[in-house]
């Protein structure tokens, strides 16, 4: 899943974590929300199913439900969110758009 990994580094990129941190069980805020935006962005823009996502970001499927639902949320009620969520989701188009010319 080359583009789910082009994902989870996007978003640890602007989190300022690893991959590691995101796919982990630590439960600091900055990671939490890390997770949750990654995993928002898997179902969004590949349209795997929440499964799948799980085995990704080792986590059970109503976790995937409710990271969506917190992030969708969030983007609406939270402006500092939602400029960070911005900048994210321009990064994953971008490195996306590269990997299909690859």
């Amino acid at each position: 899943m080359k583009k789910a990994e082009e994902i989870l580094k996007a978003v640890a990129e602007v989190y300022g974590i690893s991959v590691m941190d995101i796919k982990g069980k630590v439960r600091k805020r900055t990671f939490a929300e890390a997770r949750q935006v990654s995993r928002y962005f898997i179902m969004k823009i590949l349209r795997l199913s929440s499964r799948k996502i799980g085995e990704i970001t080792n986590c059970d499927h109503s976790t995937i439900l409710y990271s969506v639902k917190v992030v969708s949320d969030l983007k609406e009620t939270n402006r500092s969110f939602r400029k960070r969520f911005n900048e994210i989701k321009e990064d994953i188009t971008m490195k996306i758009n590269e990997s299909l010319i690859d």
